[in-house]
């Protein structure tokens, strides 16, 4: 089962199941003295086998026999600390610092040692909820059982939503060496269909302006430029949209996209994911926000709804059942909702006509999601609900074109390319082409010549 949560919802849920943990690990650091830090990794004296003097879950034996060997070695307490804070992250990576400077050498041995314990205490929780059945070394969410069917539960954001937001961060700059200018290239091409409308977001709340921007079209036009890092993103996004929401593709070719897609954000975020897969090697000093140019919210929906994709997916599998509607992560009922509004109180209205109605309103959406009932409904000039059985998104379209690989040239928008025949709106303050080819606009009068020559 698949639940549509909305954005503020969701917000608390990603913090339950990802960014909580770290943020608890951190804060439970900050309230620690430096000595309470201390004790707890500096060995008592004449113990066999080595002890702490202060005990912790956190801190295990292999962490303990590490520091013996260092000491016997004759390695001071705090070099030891400097050797511990390079090994938690693997061979070959430098860690993040506690208070995000960019040199791990300006670190203080205060906030070395917070780091060492934050990220112990991390490790522990992992292994604490992997002992409890939910294995986050392997999978960034796992869908809650629900109480009463005891079937997994899926938490996913609308994937429209995220797309528009990915379409905005873009337009803020995007991922890391992205340049926009390239983009505006692209626009300037009629192949591409990219309008000026979409590339400067007058229409946020558009989806069409966004597929626009992560289109194959404009995919194809940067790697013909030579624009790599830009054609991968943006390729990257398109064929992620394409996984939610496209006729003829298989579902193992919507598998690898969406895998695609999750290893393009790890790449940054985890950078040694293809050599040790593990999510319990993630830094708790690492921040989440700006990673591949998006916001955290959006990160973390991109990740998590790719898992419960992906987890649907097996199940079916496993258990031969019909594949999973791959639209059933975007709002198509509250769609259906908000178009009953309009219908019913108009195109304007405020709360208080809603409330007034609310019972009548809630009737008409109840009419039009009940299967039972001996007619259906219809919204605007479209039969949503058919009787028999609707086409698998696995089945290409009958004249086999996929509608977001051909996109449309828009007809009324400026591509920022004059193409001939095509229907413009004047700019305003200017003639329109009729207007000049019957009278050529007056040039502008010679600057009157000044009063004194010498000036």
């Amino acid at each position: 089962m698949a639940n549509l949560i909305v954005y503020g919802e969701w917000d608390q849920v990603v913090q339950q199941i990802y960014c909580k943990i770290k943020a608890d690990c951190r804060a439970a650091v900050s309230r620690m003295s430096l000595k309470q830090m201390e004790d707890l990794l500096t060995l008592k004296d004449q113990s066999d086998p080595p002890e702490a003097v202060s005990s912790h879950p956190a801190v295990t034996s292999s962490i303990i026999q590490q520091l013996f060997t260092w000491q016997q070695c004759g390695v001071l307490f705090w070099d030891s600390i400097g050797r511990l804070r390079l090994c938690t992250v693997p061979v070959g990576y430098a860690p993040h610092t506690w208070s995000g400077l960019s040199n791990l050498a300006l670190e203080t041995r205060k906030d070395s040692l917070r780091s060492v314990i934050a990220q112990l205490l991390y490790r522990c929780e992992i292994a604490k909820l992997e002992a409890a059945g939910r294995n986050f070394r392997t999978y960034a969410y796992i869908p809650e059982v629900d109480t009463i069917t005891g079937l997994p539960f899926h938490d996913r954001e609308d994937h429209n939503h995220i797309l528009k937001r990915m379409a905005c961060h873009t337009r803020s700059g995007g991922p890391k060496g992205l340049h926009l200018e390239r983009l505006q290239e692209a626009m300037q091409s009629p192949e591409t269909c990219l309008t000026y409308v979409a590339l400067s977001g007058q229409r946020k709340q558009d989806v069409g302006d966004a597929e626009r921007i992560f289109s194959k079209s404009v995919a194809d036009f940067l790697f013909d430029r030579g624009y790599v890092n830009e054609a991968c993103f943006i390729q990257t996004v398109y064929q992620w949209h394409v996984a939610s929401n496209g006729r003829g593709v298989s579902q193992l070719q919507r598998c690898k996209y969406n895998y695609a897609m999750f290893n393009y954000v790890l790449d940054e975020l985890m950078p040694w994911h293809k050599e040790l897969y593990d999510f319990s090697t993630l830094e708790v000093n690492q921040p989440v926000k700006g990673i591949r140019g998006f916001s955290r919210e959006t990160l973390l929906a991109v990740l998590t709804n790719i898992e419960s994709q992906e987890y649907r997916r097996r199940q079916t599998a496993q258990c031969n059942e019909v594949p999973e509607n791959p639209r059933s992560s975007s709002t198509d009922d509250v769609e259906c909702f908000f178009s009953i509004l309009h219908n019913q109180l108009g195109q304007h209205y405020d709360m208080k006509a809603i409330q007034q109605r609310w019972r009548a309103l809630c009737n008409e959406f109840g009419k039009s999601i009940d299967p039972d009932l001996p007619f259906y409904y219809y919204t605007n000039d479209k039969n949503r609900y058919k009787i028999h059985d609707l086409p698998s998104f696995d089945d290409a379209s009958p004249d086999g074109r996929c509608r977001l690989e051909f996109l449309r040239p828009p007809r009324r928008e400026d591509i920022g390319q004059v193409v001939l025949g095509r229907s413009t709106m004047p700019v305003r303050g200017t003639r329109t082409i009729r207007q000049q080819y019957h009278s050529n606009p007056a040039p502008l009068p010679q600057p009157p010549a000044p009063a004194h020559h010498n000036l």
